[in-house]
């Protein structure tokens, strides 16, 4: 495979990409899905996923605070305590990266939202369930409907093939110097990487200690496929539990690309491009397929699809902000915490990537894996 393995994280089946701007790039190895990547939620994600979310803004220990009420369900696509999120990230926003003065953090009581009030409006279960790209984006404006005392956004970036809008979630200061974006849902098939961003979102509105995002925004890209996802969900998930899903499979529970049509002269079967192969850096290197009928086909040109398009523009907006820190792409391949650069196995030294952002990346990582150890074992 052409990654370069930071840290392999225990308990776990998330996949966490790490890099800079060109961390959309990223591209995962293709590898059929086997019984435990189509079954129902899983609470050992999330924590995963939650674990690479601290966004400390300073080396300042904030005073503890009891934790908000989680949801205890074996079930919940987003159960378990929330206390490792913020080790994991504040390495990527430590001394090192030196902030200007930034306006002082609320009361540590200011929780964003009571779990009474999340009960009120979505019921007590609606985040230990799946939802539809449409269920999804009305649970993102209605968070931020509810929250009009803070500065949280949402927008629509673009739009899918099928025209599906596909939307970025703003959390934090928007004048911060630092902005980390995160990137679910490019595969279709991996439903656990838009449940679990959804339900960090919801955990981070539920802490009272967020003094930290007074200097840092965050930015979610929740669902990037949605065409591909709600295709997903159309068919049987016990095919795949049966069967598991193989390089050619067009069962609509192991789809993973999203849905342009087949180019002229293959089979109408052959439909698709594979998000994550799709990026232009390094376009048409190892671990992609020229072969429109494969999971990893990465399409006519490099960015040719229009859900790689809204990525690169929240990409590119960030960074041409000056304050882009950090991107992490979000995948239920296993247990692994993966750095950039993707293309290749020959190590962290590249064209792009230098020794010492490498080695930075690296430790970066290896924090997540311990605080991820630290919780789950």
């Amino acid at each position: 495979a052409s990654y370069s393995s930071a840290a392999r994280a225990p308990s776990s089946a998330t996949t966490l990409a790490l890099g800079a701007v060109h961390s959309a790039a990223v591209s995962s190895p293709t590898r059929p899905a086997g019984p435990a990547a189509s079954a129902g939620p899983t609470a050992s994600l999330t924590r995963v996923a939650m674990a690479s979310l601290a966004v400390s803004a300073s080396t300042a220990t904030p005073p503890p605070v009891p934790a908000a009420p989680a949801a205890t369900s074996p079930t919940s696509p987003i159960s378990g305590s929330t206390e490792a999120q913020f080790a994991a990230l504040s390495q990527i926003t430590s001394s090192a990266y030196p902030a200007p003065p930034a306006p002082p953090p609320p009361p540590s009581s200011a929780a964003m939202l009571t779990q009474a009030q999340l009960d009120e409006e979505f019921g007590a279960t609606w985040f230990d369930t799946w939802h539809s790209h449409e269920e999804i984006e009305h649970t993102l404006q209605r968070l931020v409907e509810m929250t009009t005392h803070t500065h949280n956004e949402y927008a629509v970036v673009g739009q899918s093939f099928e025209g599906r809008n596909i939307s970025a979630f703003y959390l934090g200061n928007p004048e911060a110097s630092k902005e980390i974006v995160m990137v679910a849902g490019l595969h279709a098939r991996e439903w656990i990487s838009p449940a679990a961003n959804l339900g960090a979102i919801r955990e981070l509105m539920l802490r009272t200690d967020l003094g930290a995002l007074a200097n840092v925004r965050v930015t979610w890209m929740v669902l990037t496929n949605p065409d591909g996802y709600e295709f997903s969900r159309s068919g049987d998930a016990e095919v795949a539990l049966g069967h598991g899903c193989w390089v050619w499979s067009t069962v609509p529970r192991c789809w993973r690309k999203n849905r342009r049509p087949s180019p002229a002269g293959y089979r109408a079967t052959c439909i698709g491009v594979d998000l994550n192969r799709n990026f232009p850096h390094h376009f048409g290197g190892a671990e992609s397929s020229n072969n429109p009928c494969e999971n990893n086909y990465r399409g006519t040109g490099a960015a040719s699809e229009p859900e790689t398009q809204a990525v690169m523009e929240v990409l590119d907006a960030a960074s041409n902000r000056g304050r882009l820190m950090a991107g992490i792409d979000f995948h239920s391949y296993g247990q692994m915490i993966l750095t950039q650069p993707g293309w290749t196995s020959r190590g962290g030294l590249t064209d792009t990537v230098t020794s010492s952002e490498f080695a930075e990346m690296t430790s970066v990582g290896n924090s997540m894996q311990q605080s991820i150890r630290a919780r789950t074992g």
